[in-house]
C-alpha cells in the first residue's frame, strides 16, 4: 500500500488510491505539501500522473506520457517542475524538466554515463545521484560538480529535500544495512 507519514499526528497513514491506480503500478513519487507526481506503469506504458492528497486519498488528476526512448526514469522537483532523469536510447544520461502545463524542456545532463538512482533539487541547484555511487550538483554558476562520497549508492528515487540546505537519502552501503544519512546542498 501507499503511506505517507503525517507529521503533526507522528503516524504513518495508507493512502487510498482512486482511478483504478493500484498500489503495485506506482514506481515513484515526490510531490510538495498536497500536489504529488507519480511516475506509473500502466498497460500503454509508463507515465507521470499529478494528483492531489485530500482526506487521505490520493485524487489523480493530469495523466502525461514521458519523453520518448527513455530507460531507468527518476523523478524530482524543481521548484513547481517535475524533474525526470533518465538513459536516453543512444546510452546517454537525460535531464528534463516538465512545466505545469505539461510541457517538457531539456536540461544539462550530468557527465559520464552512469544511469541515475536519484535526482533531486534544493536551493535551486539539481542534484542526480548515479548508479556507481557518485552524488552531482548542477548549478547555472558552476555547471556539474562531483560531491564527497556519498558512502554508498543512494537507492532509487531515495533523495529528498530536506529543510533548506539538506537532502535526505537512503543509502546502500558496500555491506551492512542501509543507511538514512542527510547531506549539507550549500
Amino acid at each position: 500500500s501507499l503511506q505517507r507519514f503525517d507529521a503533526g499526528l507522528n503516524v504513518w497513514q495508507a493512502l487510498t488510491l482512486t482511478d483504478g491506480l493500484g498500489a503495485d503500478q506506482v514506481l515513484a513519487a515526490t510531490g510538495q505539501g498536497s500536489l504529488q507526481w507519480l511516475l506509473v506503469q500502466q498497460a500503454d506504458g509508463m507515465a507521470v500522473v499529478a494528483a492531489r492528497i485530500a482526506d487521505n486519498t490520493l485524487r489523480l488528476q493530469q495523466r502525461h506520457t514521458l519523453p520518448p526512448s527513455l530507460a531507468g526514469p527518476r523523478i524530482g522537483m524543481l521548484g513547481n517542475e517535475l524533474l525526470l532523469a533518465a538513459t536516453g536510447a543512444d546510452g546517454q544520461p537525460r535531464l528534463q524538466a516538465m512545466n505545469p502545463q505539461g510541457i517538457w524542456r531539456e536540461l544539462t545532463a550530468w557527465p559520464g554515463q552512469q544511469p541515475a538512482t536519484a535526482v533531486a533539487s534544493s536551493r535551486g541547484a539539481v542534484f542526480v545521484a548515479t548508479a556507481d555511487g557518485q552524488l552531482l550538483r548542477h548549478t547555472r554558476d558552476d555547471g556539474w560538480q562531483t560531491l564527497p562520497d556519498a558512502g554508498g549508492v543512494i537507492a532509487a528515487n531515495a533523495l529528498r529535500p530536506l529543510g533548506q540546505a539538506h537532502l535526505m537519502a537512503l543509502v546502500q552501503p558496500a555491506s551492512g544495512p542501509a543507511l538514512l544519512r542527510s547531506f549539507h546542498t550549500i
